[in-house]
């Protein structure tokens, strides 16, 4: 247990904890979570399946979102199926795969992606260090997708497994924020994200 004296951010807080873990691999998950029987082995099983895998997603489902400000109509629906990427007010922006999409709409295949939330992001501790962990530029927003694009390009593959099931009660948190300080965290990390990557793809 690490108890900070003021509420870090995101990045930080987790690459505290990278310093003192003693395992082999890393597993970050947020702790609005209700996870599925088996969901655990479903992300080492992927992960062990190819030694040039990195990180690792879950699929994870909108609980009973009836009391939620944005997503009261996506009660029980996919909420995260791996991220991927459209071009959107100028810059190339993460967004999750399937998102709203009814439970049952894909097999359970795993499947490559580009990138996955560290919502539950499993990932070997040694490819995480390989590449300088999440960056502590961002904060609350795109560090996940930031660490997935330099595993990525370091030739590693990430990857999102539909088997490993978990519920994820993110509106709680988020909407209880105050819309100001959300609005200009995500400017600022719209802003870290699209100074360092959208150069490379131009490239």
């Amino acid at each position: 247990l690490i108890q900070n004296e003021v509420n870090r951010s995101f990045s930080y807080a987790n690459n505290q904890a990278v310093e003192i873990a003693k395992g082999s691999y890393l597993l970050f998950l947020n702790n609005d979570m209700e996870v599925c029987p088996g969901w655990l082995n479903h992300l080492m099983d992927t992960a062990l399946s190819d030694s040039n895998i990195a990180a690792v997603g879950s699929k994870l489902i909108y609980p009973d979102a009836s009391s939620s400000v944005y997503n009261t109509e996506k009660s029980y629906t996919i909420q995260h199926a791996g991220i991927v990427f459209n071009q959107k007010d100028g810059y190339v922006r993460p967004y999750n795969k399937d998102n709203g999409m009814p439970y049952e709409f894909e097999d359970n295949t795993p499947k490559e992606r580009v990138a996955v939330t560290a919502a539950t992001l499993l990932v070997e501790k040694s490819k995480y260090m390989e590449v300088g962990g999440f960056d502590n530029e961002y904060e609350y927003g795109f560090e996940d997708v930031d660490l997935c694009l330099k595993l990525y390009r370091k030739g590693y593959k990430n990857y999102y497994n539909p088997k490993s099931v978990l519920f994820h009660y993110e509106f709680g948190t988020q909407e209880s924020n105050e819309q100001d300080i959300v609005r200009n965290r995500r400017i600022r990390n719209k802003e870290v994200f699209t100074k360092k990557w959208n150069k490379k793809k131009k490239k």
